[in-house]
Parts: structure tokens; C-alpha cells; sequence
């Protein structure tokens, strides 16, 4: 990406995830998808974290995968 491209590598980029579409309306395995995807486009290392507020009634489980660890290896 444009911004890994012209930052020090040892800059962590921070990077959001819609907290309706992806966190509240997804599944523990489409959390985990999107936030590889944003490896795949940013690299490493990334911090990734909700656009804005989570909703209430967000699931649990999708709380806790946008919370798990990604172990990711280019």
C-alpha cells in the first residue's frame, strides 16, 4: 500500500474495520477474513480496530475474534 510504502518499516499502521458490516453483521470466521485481508494490503506491523463504536448487541464471539491475535507471516 501506498502508506507501507512510504512509512519506516518498523511503523505500526493502523487500519479499521466496519463495526455494522464487519463486526456486528459478520461471524468469528468473516472477522478473521477481513482483518487477513488487511494484512495481505498493509503488512506488518498493523493495528487493526473498529471504525467507531461497536453496537449494541454485537455478539460476543465476533467481540472476541476482532480481539484474537492474528499471527500473520508475509
Amino acid at each position: 500500500s501506498y502508506a507501507r510504502a512510504t512509512m519506516p518499516a518498523q511503523v505500526a499502521l493502523g487500519c479499521n474495520v466496519d463495526p455494522v458490516a464487519v463486526v456486528m453483521r459478520g461471524t468469528p470466521g468473516s472477522i478473521r477474513q477481513a482483518i487477513e485481508a488487511l494484512y495481505r494490503t498493509v503488512g506488518n506491523p498493523l493495528l487493526v480496530n473498529a471504525g467507531c463504536e461497536i453496537p449494541p448487541g454485537t455478539p460476543h464471539e465476533n467481540l472476541r475474534a476482532l480481539c484474537n491475535p492474528v499471527a500473520w507471516r508475509e
